[in-house]
């Protein structure tokens, strides 16, 4: 039975790391040709990346289960009804 590790700051999650190379090539993506014409787009999408890791971190600094699991959800978006 493989053993879990504790999680000791929010950049040893795995999903924390693959959101930091997310944002990295979005910044490369909206810098190039076309995305690069478009301000709107390009704004909205980089903001939405480091959204995603603004979330993670803040909801494991919050030091609470409950709360992290509500940033979480933030970074799933809106729930349907």
């Amino acid at each position: 039975m493989e053993k879990k590790q504790i999680a000791r700051r929010f950049e040893d999650f795995k999903v924390y790391e693959i959101s930091k190379i997310v944002t990295k090539e979005m910044y490369l993506l909206t810098k190039e040709n076309i995305l690069n014409r478009d301000y709107s787009f390009s704004d909205q999408t980089r903001r939405a990346v480091v959204s995603v890791m603004s979330n993670i971190a803040e909801g494991y600094e919050r030091g609470h289960r409950k709360n992290s699991f509500i940033f979480l959800i933030y970074l799933k978006g809106p729930m349907e009804k």
